[in-house]
């Protein structure tokens, strides 16, 4: 800071030599100090011209700024945020993909932007010539007026604007080419650009140098100040967006109204006229959806994944066996198997890296408002104190020092534009901090429900249900709210630093006294916080057993009503929610000192503080400037550390719920290259020297499936109970771990299982299951499905709300619900477990008929049914028959009928269960009529084939 009075004046010494004497004596050998050296060379750089003067700015009737301040320092102040901001925002621009406009919209965009940057480069020509003549003639200006110290404007002043311009044209161009509506950066480097010409303009009006407004530079300057204005007017109003799509208005806001929240305003004069509804509502930014944030996250926690399991760690990396067999079908650029080393160091996956690297710049971005906030908290002190001196009209310093009635205007005005930054701040911040948590705890969700669907087998031992849930829900939420507060972390001693200090300004050394209380409070709150932890972890392992044996209960709440077991598990519930309440009572205590002591604080420091001071004091008299900004400082004081006890405690549930988060999303999972998608192969489904099991332990439950599917072809699979028929589907769907072998699918797969899945809200929410209804093909798949009956007599038809929230369906009832759903879909291969044994033999043939089979609606579909029901074997193309875990036979019904093999023992063990059943149906006792026939007819040649081996034995011997 200049302190000099008056310009400083070289002793005739040439400026180029002084600059390369800055530390040694002058030119004439006087030494000069280090408060004069920062004078020197800015005086230099102005060609001897101060550029503070104390006595223009603060001590003059009205503020009065230097030559050389308005020729340096407000070109600074724009072009530095210009050009600091330009290496972040050229970046951010650069990522930023181009949204596609239409042709019309393009062509008129570009009208503008030719017109805008044609204006500004006409502009910008007749300026720069105008410069280059001005420069010719301060040149021979400064040679007849060098001796006498003549005022020469600095070099660079010539060439920053017109650098200057043509960024900003650039951005101009760049930003409509990306398709952004609006531009931070432009709008405030025009705001910085406004203010700071605004000073000539006064200066010049109180100068009363009106003759100077006309002079042929001015103009240009006053011109280009008017195109500033419009510039920023321009910057103030969106662009619009050329689409149809109903977006967040959020994203078709412009920056003012963004800072400003009025984006949001029409929905809040809305919500004042009557109550809101859900369509109602905005739409989603696009940035806060689950998709977008969970698709971000999911990247870099692969990374983290890649990297572990490139160190040793075993998980979901996709890997190759050693013992599959290489054909030429193998892919030449495959990646290397992965090989443990035993030696090697496991490496563990961090969670906290991968949602650092997905969120950090966003937190950043957030906690760059609460700095601002932070650093503007504490100029209102500094005004306050001197508002306190402009009202008593003097100084301990100077009596004239506040005399100016400007003086009182201009604090005003800082008042107010401090505490407008601070609330702008204040508020970006929280809304950033908000919205960045809820995007955190979408991604989180996200991956636990979907890993929670991945799992192998062996994996899903360790993670109960309970755990799932509360994962979901608690887990997921501690970490939410640890971001919402996280700023607290460094923001709170920084203010608690800041006020420190500033009341070392104002009270002097008493301002110890009340450090001396913060520092006593540390280390107990330090230990009471580590009991906090401890505790907080074994709470949520009560919590997961909970809500575990709850799971069950509820799950088997029929079975326990029959058997009177309700006191019984309600013993066992209570017993755990007490140890969950002990722990509880426990952390409540040590909560409540906690905070009691943070909370008693302040006022403990603003006492002792007080106190101390009075005391030390030679009047012991506190006045009205010491008091008054010291109960302002001890205000921020208070703020800070009640928030440190709030972002302390929701720390500690975060680390324990991130840890948690990251053991279950470090479990192994199901391979993704359990099933390849080659579109290349012939067969729909094409199983080659497959070996599957569930869990290591157990071993190996499918041994050596070979089996192919042709495309648009009707398979049934069949065999004993616990011959692995299920598991066979579940292989192909991928479910099941690959130890050796291939297969493929071709095409998308719709499931159907034994055990329908039902969703708790309308059926015919749970047919179209997130698809578009169309008419036509939903009443042609309720018909299918012979579910209109039911519609009938349910109370609101499709729109009855079922599942555990509403109306119970029988099992058959949800199988066709499940059914209905999956052929909804038009998958390309349906795999149907066993959907025909929950219905009667009237509904299964309409089913069969009109779904399965060859003249159904799936006709053209590739379809795996998994059957008991001998009876819709004749009209199947293929049989596969499953016997302990292996493909006994495959073939046609006849070809299988043809020989007494494990397809005709399954015939005759399925004949044996039914013999004392009474048949309903006639087509079903024909059909078991003529395989008893078959099987009569077989087992006879075959004995009289064993009767002829044994007679040609006989002759033999």
């Amino acid at each position: 800071m200049i302190t000099e009075a008056t310009p400083y004046t070289y002793p005739k010494c040439h400026k180029i030599g002084l600059r390369r004497k800055v530390f040694n004596p002058g030119c004439n050998g006087e030494q000069i100090r280090g408060s004069e050296l920062v004078s020197v060379k800015m005086n230099e750089f102005c060609n001897n011209s101060s550029i503070w003067d104390l006595n223009l700015t603060w001590r003059g009737k009205w503020p009065e700024f230097t030559q050389c301040f308005q020729d340096t320092v407000l070109i600074w102040v724009p072009s530095g945020w210009l050009w600091l901001a330009t290496p972040f925002y050229f970046r951010y621009l650069l990522a930023t993909k181009s949204k596609s406009q239409s042709h019309l919209a393009r062509r008129a965009n570009n009208n503008v932007q030719q017109r805008v940057i044609a204006l500004y480069s006409q502009f910008l020509t007749i300026f720069w010539q105008n410069q280059v003549e001005k420069k010719q003639f301060e040149k021979k200006q400064y040679i007849l007026n060098l001796d006498e110290g003549a005022y020469e404007r600095p070099q660079f002043h010539n060439s920053t604007i017109p650098q200057l311009s043509l960024l900003v044209i650039f951005y101009i161009a760049l930003e409509r080419h990306k398709g952004l509506v609006t531009s931070g950066v432009l709008f405030i480097y025009w705001t910085f650009a406004i203010l700071t010409k605004i000073i000539p303009f006064y200066t010049k009006l109180l100068k009363k140098k009106y003759s100077n407004f006309f002079r042929r530079y001015d103009i240009y300057v006053y011109f280009g100040f008017w195109l500033w204005v419009i510039e920023l007017i321009l910057h103030s109003i969106a662009e619009k967006l050329h689409h149809n799509r109903d977006v967040c208005p959020e994203q078709k806001a412009s920056f003012l109204s963004r800072i400003t929240f009025n984006w949001i305003t029409s929905l809040m004069i809305q919500g004042y006229k009557k109550p809101l509804n859900e369509d109602e509502m905005f739409k989603l930014n696009e940035r806060d959806m689950c998709k977008v944030a969970y698709k971000r996250f999911l990247k870099n926690w692969d990374k983290e994944r890649i990297s572990a399991s490139r160190l040793g760690q075993s998980g979901s990396s996709r890997r190759y066996n050693l013992q599959d067999d290489m054909s030429e079908s193998t892919p030449l650029l495959a990646p290397k198997p992965v090989i443990k080393d035993p030696n090697t160091k496991e490496k563990k996956r961090s969670l906290f890296r991968a949602l650092a690297k997905t969120f950090g710049l966003e937190l950043l971005h957030a906690h760059v408002f609460k700095l601002i906030y932070d650093i503007t908290i504490f100029i209102s002190p500094i005004l306050l104190r001197f508002l306190i001196a402009f009202s008593k009209g003097s100084t301990e310093t100077d009596s004239s020092e506040f005399s100016q009635t400007w003086k009182g205007y201009m604090l005003a005005a800082a008042f107010f534009v401090t505490i407008l930054i601070q609330s702008i701040a204040c508020h970006q911040q929280f809304y950033w901090g908000m919205t960045l948590g809820i995007r955190v705890k979408a991604a989180l969700m996200a991956a636990v429900y979907r890993k929670a669907l991945t799992l192998t087998s062996g994996a899903r031992k360790e993670s109960t249900v309970g755990e799932i849930v509360n994962l979901m829900s608690i887990d997921t939420q501690h970490v939410q709210d640890n971001i919402n507060y996280l700023w607290a972390l460094w923001s709170s001693p920084l203010q608690i630093g800041l006020c420190l200090y500033f009341l070392y300004q104002t009270v002097g050394v008493s301002a110890f006294a009340g450090f001396g209380i913060l520092i006593l409070l540390l280390p107990v709150n330090g230990v009471v916080m580590g009991k906090i932890h401890g505790l907080q972890g074994e709470q949520m392992k009560q919590k997961d057993n909970r809500v575990k044996l709850l799971s069950e209960v509820l799950n088997g709440i029929k079975i326990l009503k029959l058997y009177a077991w309700e006191m019984s598990f309600k013993d066992k519930i209570a017993a755990i929610r007490n140890i969950e309440l002990t722990i509880l009572k426990k952390s409540a205590m040590l909560s409540m000192i906690f905070w009691f002591s943070w909370g008693v604080a302040p006022y403990l420091v603003s006492l002792v503080t007080f106190a101390t001071f009075v005391f030390l004091s030679k009047d012991h008299y506190l006045d009205a400037e010491t008091a008054f900004v010291a109960i302002s400082l001890f205000n921020i004081l208070r703020f800070a550390i009640n928030f440190a006890p709030m972002a302390l405690t929701e720390t500690i549930k975060a680390s324990v719920s991130i840890k948690r988060l990251n053991k279950f999303l470090s479990h192994d999972e199901l391979d993704s290259d359990n099933v390849f998608h080659d579109y290349s192969k012939d067969d729909a489904i094409l199983v080659e020297n497959g070996t599957f099991m569930w869990d290591p332990d157990i071993g190996e439950c499918l041994k050596n499936i070979d089996l192919s599917v042709p495309e648009k072809s009707l398979v049934a699979i069949v065999g004993q109970v616990g011959s692995g028929k299920s598991s066979l589907m579940s292989a192909i769907l991928g479910d099941m771990t690959k130890v050796k072998g291939t297969v493929n699918v071709k095409g998308s797969v719709g499931y159907v299982p034994q055990q329908a899945w039902i969703q708790n809200c309308t059926l015919q929410d749970n047919i179209l299951f997130g698809n578009d209804m169309e008419q036509d093909k939903y009443h042609q798949v309720i018909d299918a499905c012979a579910l209109q009956p039911d519609l009938d007599i349910l109370p609101a038809g499709d729109s009855t709300e079922i599942g555990e929230k509403g109306i119970n369906l029988s099992g058959g009832q949800k199988q066709r619900v499940s059914l209905a759903r999956a052929v909804y879909h038009d998958t390309d291969i349906y795999l149907l477990d066993d959907p025909l044994s929950a219905v009667d033999s009237n509904v299964g043939k309409h089913i069969f008929d009109q779904v399965i089979g060859k003249d159904s609606l799936l006709k053209d579909k590739t379809r795996v049914l998994v059957t008991h029901g001998v009876r819709w074997l004749p009209f199947v193309d293929k049989i596969i028959v499953m016997m302990d875990g292996a493909v006994s036979e495959c073939g046609s019904y006849d070809e299988l009928l043809s020989h007494d093999g494990a397809f005709a023992q399954f015939l005759k063990m399925y004949l044996i269960q039914t013999e004392d059943e009474e048949e309903e149906d006639p087509d079903e006792k024909e059909i078991k009529a003529k395989i008893l026939q078959r099987l009569t007819s077989i087992t006879s040649e075959d004995d009289e084939s064993d009767k002829a081996v044994l007679r040609k034995d006989g002759r033999g011997k």
